[in-house]
C-alpha cells in the first residue's frame, strides 16, 4: 500500500476525497463499527432494558430509571470514542500507506481510550464555557479544537497538549475550518434523522422498541466513518502545510 499523496484542497475536494476512501474501503469500515458497536450494545442491554421498563412503568423507580440511563450515557460516550479513535487509526494507516487490521486498530485506540473521554470532558466543558460567553467565543474554541482527536492519537499527546496542537494548526484557517465543520454538521445531521428512523418507527407502529433502538445505534454506527474521514484528511492536510512560528 502506498502512502496516500494530498494535495492542497478546497472544503468540497476533502468532502469528495472522503467519500471516495468510505466507499473504497467500505468492508472494512463496516467490519470495523460492527467489532465496535455490537459488544457495547450488548453490554448496555440490560441497562437499555431496564430503563425502558421503567420509563413505560405507572410508578417508575427513580433510582433504578437514573442508574440505567447513566450507565446507558457513559457506555454509549466510551464506545462512540472507542469507534471514532480505531477509525482514526485505522485512516491514520491507510493515509500513511500501512496495513493494519480493524482488530489491531482498536487495540492501539484502546490504549489512548482515557485519553480520548478527557480530551472530550475538557473539550467540551472548555466550549461550553465559550457558548456562554455570547456564542463568538464558543464556536472559535470549537475551531481550534477541530483536529484535537487525531493529534491525540497520531501524536500520542495528552488531552491538554492535543488541544494546542490542533489550535496551532487550525490557526490562520479558521474561514476554511469552519466551512468544513459546517458541512460534516449538516452531514451529520443528516445521519442522525436517518439513524432516528427505526426509534420513529416504534412510536407510529407496532415496531419494538428495544430492536428500535439497537437498529438505530448500529445504523449510527455503520456511518460514522462518513464524518470521521473528513476530520482525519483535514488534520493531515493541516499537518503537511503546517509551519512552527
Amino acid at each position: 500500500m502506498q502512502p496516500t499523496q494530498l494535495r492542497p484542497m478546497t472544503v468540497v475536494e476533502i468532502l469528495d476525497a472522503s467519500f471516495k476512501l468510505y466507499f473504497r474501503h467500505l468492508g472494512s469500515f463496516v467490519l470495523i463499527s460492527l467489532m465496535i458497536m455490537i459488544p457495547i450494545i450488548l453490554i448496555g442491554l440490560p441497562a437499555t432494558i431496564v430503563s425502558q421498563q421503567q420509563q413505560a412503568a405507572i410508578d417508575p423507580d427513580p433510582l433504578q430509571l437514573g442508574l440505567s440511563l447513566m450507565f446507558g450515557a457513559v457506555l454509549g460516550l466510551a464506545g462512540n470514542q472507542l469507534l471514532v479513535g480505531t477509525l482514526t487509526v485505522y485512516i491514520s494507516m491507510i493515509y500513511l500507506g500501512k496495513e493494519i487490521s480493524g482488530f489491531n486498530a482498536a487495540l492501539l485506540a484502546l490504549r489512548r481510550l482515557i485519553a480520548m473521554l478527557l480530551l472530550v470532558i475538557v473539550a467540551g466543558l472548555v466550549i461550553g464555557v465559550g457558548f456562554l460567553l455570547l456564542i463568538v467565543p464558543g464556536i472559535i474554541l470549537a475551531l481550534w479544537l477541530y483536529v484535537s482527536l487525531p493529534a491525540l492519537i497520531v501524536e500520542k499527546k495528552g488531552p491538554l497538549a492535543a488541544m494546542s496542537r490542533s489550535r496551532e494548526l487550525i490557526s490562520g484557517n479558521m474561514a476554511r475550518t469552519m466551512g468544513l465543520a459546517l458541512l460534516v454538521i449538516l452531514i451529520q445531521i443528516a445521519i442522525g434523522m436517518f439513524a432516528g428512523i427505526p426509534v420513529l418507527l416504534t412510536f407510529f407502529t407496532q415496531f419494538p422498541q428495544l430492536a428500535g433502538s439497537i437498529l438505530s445505534e448500529l445504523i449510527a454506527a455503520l456511518v460514522t466513518p462518513v464524518v470521521t474521514i473528513p476530520v482525519v484528511l483535514y488534520y493531515y492536510l493541516k499537518l503537511t502545510d503546517f509551519t512552527p512560528p
